[in-house]
C-alpha cells in the first residue's frame, strides 16, 4: 500500500514530465533518401508551401534563413507527368519510357537559372542547361565531352520547379544523398560525386558550376550570367578527394 507522501510525490513528478514534454522543440527536417524518398520530398513541399505563402505575407521576403545558396532541389520518380508538360504530352514511342519509375533529381540556379539533371543511377553522366532558357547538353562520365541533347528527362518536373517554387527545397550541404550521387559540402564548395565515377566532380557555385575531372586534369567552368563554358586546367584547391 502506496502512503500519502509517496503518491504525492509521484504525482507532482508526472506533472513536471508532462510539461517539460509540452516545450521540447521540434526536431528540423532532413533529406534521407533511399525508400523513403516520396514522403520526404511530401514533407519538404509541404513546408517550403507553408515558408512561401508566408513570404508573400511579408512582400515577398523569404523568411528563411537558407539563402546562403541560390540552389533549389526536387525529386521524384520519372513518370508520364514529369516526362510530358502542361503543352507537350508524353508520346507513344518516348525513348525516355525506359527509364520509367527511375528517380530523377532537378538541381536548378534560381540567379541564374542554371539546371543540372541527375538519373540517381547513371555512372556519373548527366544533363544541364546554363541559363534560363538555354539549350540542353550532356557531359559524359570519365571523358568529360559534352554532347548536345534536345530534351530533359522531367521536363514537366522543371516546369513545375518554375511555377511553383514550394515544390523545391534549398539546396544545403547536409550529406544528402541522390541514389549514386552524394551531396558534400568542402571548405566553400557544395560538391556532389558519383560512387562510379572518383575521378571526377561538380563543384556549385552562385553563378553555375564546375565539373572537375581528375583523370584528364581538365576543369569545365560553367558561366550561368553568360551562357558559357570554357575547359581549364585543374588548378589547385579545384580538386577535393571523396
Amino acid at each position: 500500500q502506496m502512503h500519502f507522501p509517496m503518491l504525492l510525490t509521484c504525482t507532482l513528478h508526472l506533472l513536471f514530465a508532462a510539461r517539460s514534454f509540452q516545450h521540447q522543440p521540434m526536431v528540423g527536417f532532413k533529406l534521407r533518401g533511399g525508400s523513403h524518398l516520396a514522403a520526404e520530398m511530401a514533407e519538404i513541399r509541404a513546408r517550403r508551401a507553408r515558408e512561401y505563402s508566408e513570404m508573400k505575407r511579408n512582400g515577398g521576403q523569404d523568411v528563411t534563413n537558407d539563402l546562403s545558396s541560390p540552389w533549389m532541389f526536387t525529386s521524384s520518380q520519372i513518370t508520364p507527368s514529369t516526362i510530358g508538360t502542361t503543352s507537350l504530352k508524353t508520346r507513344l514511342g518516348d525513348a525516355r519510357k525506359v527509364y520509367l519509375d527511375q528517380t530523377v533529381t532537378l538541381l536548378r540556379n534560381t540567379k541564374t537559372g542554371t539546371t543540372i539533371e541527375i538519373i540517381h543511377e547513371s555512372s556519373g553522366w548527366f544533363q544541364f542547361c546554363a541559363l534560363e532558357g538555354g539549350k540542353q547538353q550532356l557531359i559524359a562520365a570519365g571523358t568529360g565531352n559534352v554532347i548536345e541533347c534536345c530534351r530533359w528527362y522531367a521536363p514537366g518536373l522543371l516546369e513545375q520547379m518554375k511555377k511553383n517554387p514550394s515544390v523545391s527545397a534549398n539546396l544545403k550541404p547536409e550529406g544528402h544523398v541522390f541514389g549514386k550521387w552524394k551531396l558534400l559540402n568542402i571548405g566553400k564548395s557544395i560538391v556532389l560525386s558519383n560512387v562510379h565515377d572518383g575521378k571526377s566532380q561538380i563543384h556549385l557555385n552562385d553563378n553555375g558550376f564546375t565539373y572537375v575531372n581528375c583523370g584528364l586534369n581538365e576543369a569545365i567552368v560553367l558561366d550561368g550570367t553568360r551562357g558559357k563554358f570554357e575547359r581549364l586546367p585543374v588548378s589547385t584547391g579545384q580538386w577535393c578527394s571523396v
